[in-house]
């Protein structure tokens, strides 16, 4: 079942459109239920509190709901999709339910349809289609989950990843998981994320010389420098290409 179908008597479907994207779902797509309830817990408590942030009451209703499911399960047929259900006959019309056919061991964990690839940090079989159609296997690069999130190398080394140095990449929702668990609430983010700024500011606005005095550099309307920071511009927009790009497919056969 989808989020809107499943959740409607406890939010809008408007918040829970926005709760799904936020986690990188779709609210009324079949199954979506099943991967929100699937989301580790840390990530999907902090999506519901940055949703529903000016309504704190109705954040906690709707998380009580969702932290019970996760633990105990949802709800008798809450998981089952309409087009899952028995349309042909049944033991009340004479009819006889036919066993589901056997599943590949090739077969996509998404679409079901078999492929040669297999999504890394999952173990799991998974087709590129798939891959950039769903959220829950969005990547994010070490440098990009430190500055987005304000995070420590410790804190991410503890992150079942792939790769090594700095081309380790993780799944978003572990590095979300991850933030929340590491500050605990938003605020306590953002003051990190201002610390870390504040910090690289003074790194490169002052220099110690060999007396050991402090200086301020007189160097930002040089020529030295104004190239400095067009290179670095230059070499953002390629960096958020090669993220959208970023995939943890392996060709197996």
């Amino acid at each position: 079942m989808d989020i809107c179908s499943a959740l409607a008597a406890h939010a809008s479907k408007k918040h829970l459109r926005r709760l799904a994207a936020a986690l990188g779902l779709q609210a009324d797509a079949p199954g979506s239920l099943a991967a929100l309830l699937e989301t580790p817990p840390d990530a999907a408590r902090a999506a519901v509190t940055q949703v529903f942030k000016k309504a704190p009451k109705e954040a906690q209703k709707l998380w009580a709901v969702v932290e019970e499911w996760m633990a105990e399960g949802p709800p008798e047929g809450a998981l089952a999709d309409p087009e899952e259900e028995d349309v042909g006959g049944g033991e009340e019309d004479g009819g006889e339910a036919e066993p589901p056919l056997p599943r590949s061991a090739n077969a996509c964990v998404e679409c079901g349809k078999d492929t040669p690839f297999v999504f890394i940090l999952l173990g799991c079989r998974l087709c590129e289609r798939c891959e950039k159609r769903g959220g829950r296997y969005t990547l994010v690069p070490f440098p990009l989950a430190k500055s987005i999130h304000g995070l420590q190398d410790r804190d991410l080394h503890a992150l079942n990843g792939h790769g090594e140095g700095i081309s380790r990449v993780f799944l978003r929702a572990d590095v979300e998981a991850c933030a929340a668990r590491a500050h605990q609430t938003a605020e306590k983010e953002v003051a990190a994320l201002r610390a870390a700024a504040k910090k690289a500011w003074r790194a490169e606005s002052f220099a110690t010389d060999h007396k050991g005095h402090t200086h301020k550099w007189k160097q930002w309307n040089t020529h030295t420098y104004q190239q400095t920071q067009a290179i670095r511009k230059m070499t953002a927009d390629p960096m958020m290409a090669n993220l959208m790009e970023l995939s943890g497919l392996v060709h197996v056969g």
